[in-house]
């Protein structure tokens, strides 16, 4: 009887161990598996397309399945929708989006099915390759340069909201590219230069700022010059001499004091000269060193009446040292050239100068004349064997309107015209108008063959030059703000793509560079915005 009593529990704690015979297992609730009619789709940014799942069921499922789209990275700028959803029975539609602004490269995404049965969870997923090819177009490879033609690192070039930076050599490469284009560089949170109207696949961007000018290297130079037969030294009266040092990567002959790569020996001065050398880039340059004599009207240096002497002879220099170089003059011929300055309109010459060319930056500065008249003038010219002539004029108006020419290559005996360009005039907005629309076009004059530069400023904003073949252009305003303008003109330019050519890659040409041009400027015109 003890014995019964005491088997009794036993049995029941056997049973709740699982003593005695095994669990059965869960009812089969059945599976899914998700088949796609293609793993890779390619779509372009901002295009759609589609593909269809097929659900394959086994085991008895009959649960819906709920489809999602799985996104990696979850940011990823792709929208889809199943139809239907769930799946109803065997297949679903998925539709798919890529973002107007979609990378070209392969993004990964993911279709998940989920199904509830008997209590139970069940997830399955199949992947998808999204491709999104690079858009059609034009490869564009160019170049930055600010005014000096010195490279501009690590600044950005933007085509809309698509900005690439510079590398060190100042190139960049945007690709896809649409015909015509227009490029934006910012050099500084305080400029903007916008290139309208591109068609180069190879443009040069040269920008007319001073940012990134190039570092200077500088070396005295010091030396005699010693007389050949027929030429007299120290300068006799009314007679001077130049002494230039000349060098493609030289800067550009000052002729202003304090001077640079320049020595000018006055009457009873010389033989002995000394000069500053200064150029760009290599801490060592090779050049030349060029002299010449002539004689002037009395009083008036910047008349010549006759070139005497010449003489050059090339040297090496390095930054920081000191130099000696000995230099022989021999006697020259003169001639004679005469120009007259046209298309005056209501400006007025201010100068008129004559050079010889050395180098692309190096000159001598041989006649200057400053009255305003006559428009003609004669000038005696030296006769230097593989060297040419350059003419420069300049006139203004008192209403802040310029002009200013130079044509180069000249010989030394010719008689020519020289037509100033007018200067372009704002027209629209009008001079201190108020309440402009903020979309607003601003629209000006401007010559032939030339390329307008226009340069919109306000207080608290980038100042933004815009640079068009046009004479109309729809900035973007803002409201409430007041504005200042102006247009300065280059040429002779057909249109942007000889604009953009290498035809200036050693930056904006000034007087004495042995390029032919021609600029002229706006007076600065003011106007306010409406709210």
């Amino acid at each position: 009887m003890r014995l019964y009593w005491l088997l009794i529990p036993f049995a029941a704690w056997l049973a709740a161990c699982g003593g005695g015979g095994s669990t059965p297992p869960p009812p089969s609730v059945g599976d899914f598996q998700i088949g796609l009619s293609s793993d890779t789709l390619t779509l372009s940014a901002g295009a759609s397309g589609s593909l269809q799942v097929v659900l394959t069921r086994s085991g008895g499922l009959e649960a819906p399945i709920a489809l999602g789209l799985v996104r990696i990275p979850s940011s990823l700028a792709v929208s889809g929708s199943f139809s239907p959803n769930p799946s109803n029975p065997d297949s679903s539609t998925l539709s798919l989006s890529a973002g107007s602004g979609l990378a070209p490269g392969e993004y990964t995404l993911l279709v998940r099915g989920r199904a509830e049965a008997g209590g139970q969870l069940l997830q399955r997923e199949a992947e998808i390759r999204l491709v999104v090819p690079g858009p059609t177009g034009i490869t564009v490879t160019g170049e930055v340069r600010n005014r000096f033609g010195s490279p501009l690192v690590n600044v950005p070039v933007c085509r809309g909201s698509r900005c690439v930076n510079t590398n060190a050599q100042g190139r960049f490469t945007h690709t896809g590219v649409s015909v015509p284009y227009t490029l934006t560089v910012r050099p500084a949170s305080t400029q903007e230069h916008t290139f309208v109207g591109l068609e180069r696949p190879d443009p040069l961007l040269l920008l007319f700022s001073s940012i990134g000018a190039p570092s200077e290297r500088s070396a005295n130079l010091n030396g005699t010059l010693m007389a050949n037969s027929g030429v007299t030294l120290p300068n006799p009266s009314n007679t001077v001499a130049q002494v230039v040092f000349g060098a493609p990567s030289a800067k550009l002959t000052q002729f202003v004091p304090p001077g640079n790569n320049l020595a000018a020996l006055f009457p009873s001065q010389g033989p002995a000269y000394g000069l500053t050398a200064v150029w760009y880039g290599d801490a060592s340059v090779d050049g030349r060193v060029y002299a010449l004599q002539w004689r002037h009207a009395p009083g008036a240096p910047g008349t010549p009446q006759e070139f005497l002497a010449f003489g050059s002879r090339t040297t090496s220099l390095s930054a920081g040292s000191s130099a000696t170089l000995n230099l022989v003059l021999s006697p020259i011929q003169t001639g004679a050239l005469s120009v007259e300055v046209k298309n005056l309109g209501l400006l007025t010459l201010r100068s008129r100068q004559l050079y010889v060319n050395l180098e692309a930056r190096s000159l001598f500065l041989v006649a200057s004349e400053t009255a305003s008249s006559p428009a003609s003038l004669s000038w005696p010219t030296p006769i230097i064997p593989g060297k040419t002539l350059t003419f420069a004029a300049y006139a203004d108006a008192s209403d802040g309107r310029s002009s200013s020419l130079q044509l180069s290559g000249l010989g030394p005996s010719a008689a020519l015209e020289a037509s100033l360009a007018t200067p372009p005039v704002p027209i629209s907005p009008g001079s201190n108008q108020s309440n402009v629309s903020p979309s607003a076009s601003l629209s000006w004059n401007r010559p032939t063959q030339s390329i307008s530069l226009l340069t919109l400023s306000a207080p608290g904003q980038p100042t933004r030059t815009f640079y068009t073949q046009g004479d109309s252009l729809a900035p973007g305003l803002q409201s409430a703000t007041n504005y200042s303008w102006l247009v300065r003109v280059v040429g002779p330019f057909a249109d942007m793509n000889a604009f953009t050519s290498p035809a200036w890659a050693e930056g904006y040409p000034t007087f004495g560079w042995d390029v032919s041009f021609f600029q002229a400027n706006s007076p600065l015109r003011s106007f306010s915005t409406s709210p």
